[in-house]
C-alpha cells in the first residue's frame, strides 16, 4: 500500500508530499524489496540490474555495479542467478532496492539467509 502497488479495502494510507513527485499519489523514490528476492534466474546478478536500470533509464551499468560491490556480490562474475544461494539472491534484491538511490527503504526481512559476512559486509 504504501508503494501504490495495492489499494487499502479500507482507511487510507498518507505519504509525506516530499516524498512525491508532481502528479504522483504514490511515491516515485522508494527502494523495495518484499516478499522475497525478484530475479530472472537465466541471467547474471549484473544483467538483471541492468534490466531493470533499463526500464526507468536512471542508472548507468556503473551504477549497476557498484550496487552489486556494495552488497558483496562481484559484477564481473559469469554465474547465473539459478545457482545462487539464498543468501546470494538476498544479497541481489538488496543491490535492486538501493541501485537507484531511493529516498526511501522498504525492506521486509532484509537480512534474511545472510550470514554473519554477509551482514558486515553490507
Amino acid at each position: 500500500m504504501l508503494c501504490g502497488l495495492i489499494a487499502p479495502d479500507t482507511g487510507s494510507v498518507s505519504i509525506d508530499s516530499s516524498l512525491l513527485s508532481a502528479n504522483r499519489t504514490f511515491p516515485d523514490r522508494f527502494g523495495i524489496s518484499i516478499n522475497g528476492p525478484a530475479y530472472l534466474a537465466g541471467l547474471t546478478a549484473l544483467d538483471n540490474l541492468l534490466d531493470l536500470a533499463a526500464i526507468r533509464k536512471r542508472d548507468t551499468p556503473a551504477v549497476c555495479a557498484a550496487a552489486l560491490v556494495a552488497v558483496g556480490l562481484d559484477p564481473r562474475s559469469p554465474q547465473r542467478v539459478r545457482a545462487f544461494s539464498f543468501g546470494m539472491k538476498q544479497k541481489l534484491a538488496l543491490a535492486q532496492a538501493f541501485m537507484e538511490s531511493p529516498q526511501v527503504l522498504l525492506l521486509d526481512e532484509p537480512f534474511n539467509a545472510l550470514d554473519e559476512r554477509g551482514l558486515l559486509h553490507g
